[in-house]
């Protein structure tokens, strides 16, 4: 059986020894498995602890922290001691690493620094994003908003993503942050290859829910914007 997007348990201890982090093999394996007990990595068919063997071990996929953390939050009572550890930990994984939040993406999507830069009705700005998102010439597109943005998309479980209901991601800025994720930078990240297409499903359900809600007439000043809405029903 493939295992995608795993690594292997001896070579994870290794590289926190040769990187200083642990002073021994069994110090790493220690530190491992307190990232493992905090549920922010696991073994991938949940059989072991951490080991210094050839085992197989992932990143808990974000849809997963999430629901281990509305567990937590919905206890009686407020988690105390190794609990509120977990729970601190888990929460720090989901803000840093997949903490999906319509504003970063779609200032880093945008190039600007806050939501006045979301809808601008100007000509430059529309040929300006166009280069940077990877229409036109490849040494145009904006790599380092690209490799930012990746880590979003690559979190989510395609399987798994519903946000059908939510005031956030089904208000007209949520809905482009959708499609920022799951429709353009994939085909920027993965080029040529599958993934390119993976999320395209997310981004295709985002954009039937704007027309059924009446965005592409009411919501955006900016034609860029109305494009952005329908490009995933082209692909």
């Amino acid at each position: 059986k493939t295992y995608p997007k795993c690594f292997v348990g001896n070579e994870a201890v290794s590289v926190l020894v040769d990187k200083s982090i642990a002073k021994t093999r069994e110090e790493a394996v220690q530190k491992l498995n307190k990232l493992l007990e905090a549920s922010l990595i696991r073994h991938v068919t949940k059989d072991h602890l951490f080991e210094d063997k050839h085992l197989f071990y992932e990143f808990t996929p974000v849809t997963d922290v999430k629901r281990a953390i509305d567990t937590m939050a919905a206890l009686p009572t407020a988690p105390v001691g190794n609990a509120l550890v977990k729970y601190s930990a888990l929460i720090q994984r989901y803000k840093q690493f997949a903490g999906l939040d319509v504003t970063e993406i779609l200032n880093r999507f945008f190039g600007c620094e806050d939501e006045s830069g979301w809808d601008l009705v100007d000509l430059d700005n529309w040929r300006n994003n166009m280069k940077r998102w990877g229409f036109g010439r490849r040494e145009d597109q904006d790599d380092d908003m690209v490799a930012k943005l990746t880590p979003l998309c690559v979190n989510v479980d395609p399987d798994q993503w519903d946000v059908t209901g939510d005031g956030q991601w089904e208000s007209p800025y949520g809905i482009l942050a959708q499609i920022a994720i799951f429709d353009q930078v994939p085909r920027s990240a993965f080029r040529g290859s599958p993934d390119a297409f993976k999320w395209d499903h997310l981004a295709i359900r985002a954009t039937k829910v704007a027309l059924e809600k009446g965005y592409f007439e009411t919501a955006f000043r900016s034609t860029l914007n109305q494009f952005l809405l329908l490009l995933p029903l082209e692909h």
